[in-house]
């Protein structure tokens, strides 16, 4: 994908060997996100969260969506902690959307926006079927799962839960 920005791991190199695909990654001192909010109680101080998450990742996604990059998965374990700022990671499901169009539901569920949810509800998207209410999904779905990621942070869990049983 050829992407540079403060805001993204950078990979330095990959290989293949017998054991598999390896990528070679900045260490994220810190951990991710995720370990962070569990040391933390579950929620982190506003100032925080609006300085060293929010912003750095809205300046990432700003940054790939100028490039037609959609991440698709952005959750707290996606999100590590770097000497030099927090860094969004994992570009698995990322997909450029200047060659193939969003069409399939991946992600995850506490993070999706609707009308992702909607294609999962709906079947598989093609391009002769694309999401219930016309078109596919957009970028867009990347900042409704970082407004999900900030509320989550702020409020200590997720704003849609669905009651056990």
């Amino acid at each position: 994908m050829g992407l540079n920005h403060p805001g993204l791991v950078p990979l330095y190199a990959a290989f293949e060997d017998d054991e598999g695909i390896h990528l070679v990654m900045q260490l994220a001192e810190q951990g991710d996100l995720f370990g962070e909010l569990s040391r933390q109680g579950g929620f982190l101080q506003e100032e925080y969260v609006a300085a060293q998450v929010a912003l750095p990742l809205l300046k990432a996604l700003a940054y790939m969506h100028k490039r037609g990059i959609m991440h698709r998965d952005i959750k707290p374990e996606n999100i590590l902690l770097c000497h030099d700022g927090t860094k969004l990671a994992d570009f698995g499901l990322a997909i450029d959307t200047t060659k193939q169009a969003p069409l399939s539901r991946v992600g995850t569920l506490d993070y999706l926006a609707p009308e992702v949810v909607r294609l999962g509800l709906s079947g598989a998207a093609t391009a002769d079927r694309p999401v219930e209410g016309g078109g596919n999904y957009t970028p867009a779905v990347d900042v409704w799962c970082l407004g999900i990621l900030v509320y989550e942070l702020l409020v200590g869990g997720p704003p849609f839960e669905a009651p056990s049983k």
